[in-house]
């Protein structure tokens, strides 16, 4: 467990510092929309990725980039999440909508998108497979409390 929290410790910095500024998804994403308070994303999530249940840890990493950790029920499958909430057109307001990259260590990487409902308590999205992300998977999570 100690290798793995160093393991984190060091790739995490590395890959969010290397990833590009822009995170562009060839997914289809839904357009973006503004709220009156910008959503949370940070906390604890459970739900199915592409059929596979378990819960997604966010953390904010500073206004509008943000870390995942997604792990099974099971724990026999993990992926990391790079994210960031993109921006509204008419200015620097933040989003509903969360453009993220994600990798499993295992060499599998791909793309995605979510939305955070307007209460903050449902995450809903897909994500792809590789560069040009084609084969998409849903994702649904419910906050926990």
């Amino acid at each position: 467990m100690a290798l793995v929290r160093r393991f984190h410790a060091w790739v995490l910095p590395l890959w969010v510092a290397c990833a590009p500024q822009n995170v562009e998804s060839t997914l289809l994403a839904p357009p973006p929309e503004r709220y009156d308070a910008s959503p949370d994303f940070s906390g604890a999530w459970v739900g199915e990725l592409a059929g596979i249940a378990g819960t997604l840890d966010v953390r904010g990493l500073g206004t509008g980039r943000y870390y995942g950790a997604f792990a099974s029920d099971d724990r026999s499958s993990k992926y990391v999440l790079n994210m960031r909430q993109t921006f509204m057109q008419e200015g620097a307001v933040l989003s509903n909508r969360v453009l993220f990259e994600w990798q499993d260590g295992r060499g599998g990487h791909g793309h995605g998108w979510m939305l955070v409902n307007r209460e903050d308590s449902a995450l809903t999205g897909a994500f792809g497979f590789g560069v040009q992300s084609e084969n998409a998977g849903a994702l649904t999570f419910i906050r926990v409390e």
